[in-house]
């Protein structure tokens, strides 16, 4: 069963690598957000407590409008501190909010208000959120020690990795860590990173081929790398977004 990211929010010293700003993206973000069923949870903000699950009852080209918690103390929290609220769109949490938030009537029942933001956060986790690579890219990462791998999927925190024939697997299996390793994001740039070994398995391709699949995290990236690696996802979620709006 595939799990959801959870609605616990990110209070980052630095969020800039995770934020959207593309205007017509954060709009279909938003109707989404307004026209699904899933729950979304509302937080003072840039706080943790107290939370409570609502709902984005309406969007405008000024303002945002929520579903109140049935507290009056909750809400007047919120009203003291602004409202930050942490939602899930096509299994990517997005997260934004505003130091101003308004008790008023939408609709004829009662609602919280904030302006509608100008950016937003997306923000995944590797245990719940993959990019697979798009199959045109065809990534491969190259190890310190000469060896080639195709990428599978990548995120901000990890990466899967499948090996190839004739590759010498007894060895990898005694490794923790891979380094001095290259991948080639096209368009960005090219990605140094170590690889950490989490988990690795058999794995069987539709050509009955049997290879070796690493599950890596990253380790101790710089801010010149993250970056880079930001960018490149946020491509690939603006190009399945346009997809998907066709």
């Amino acid at each position: 069963m595939q799990q959801h990211p959870s609605l616990e929010p990110y209070l980052l010293q630095d969020p800039s690598p995770y934020l959207l700003h593309d205007a017509v993206e954060i709009d279909y973000l938003l109707s989404q957000l307004a026209q699904q069923r899933d729950p979304l949870c509302l937080y003072p903000y840039l706080r943790r407590e107290p939370f409570f699950i609502s709902a984005l009852l309406g969007v405008s080209a000024q303002y945002l409008w929520f579903d109140p918690s049935i507290k009056h103390e909750t809400n007047a929290v919120l009203l003291q501190h602004g409202l930050m609220c942490v939602g899930v769109v096509h299994q990517v949490k997005i997260q934004f909010g505003d130091t101003r938030c308004d008790q008023v009537d939408h609709e004829g029942h009662p609602a919280l208000r904030i302006a509608r933001p100008q950016a937003l956060m997306q923000l995944q986790r590797r245990d719940h959120y993959r990019h697979d690579v798009p199959g045109s890219e065809h990534l491969t990462c190259r190890s310190g020690d000469g060896q080639f791998w195709q990428v599978d999927d990548i995120s901000t925190d990890g990466i899967g990795l499948l090996g190839h024939e004739g590759m010498d697997e007894s060895r990898i299996l005694q490794l923790a860590s891979l380094h001095g390793c290259q991948i080639e994001l096209p368009g960005h740039g090219t990605l140094l990173c170590t690889l950490h070994i989490r988990t690795h398995r058999t794995l069987t391709l539709r050509s009955g081929q049997q290879v070796l699949r690493l599950g890596c995290t990253f380790a101790d990236m710089d801010p010149k790398a993250q970056t880079l690696l930001c960018n490149y996802l946020a491509a690939i979620q603006r190009r399945r977004l346009k997809q998907e709006r066709g």
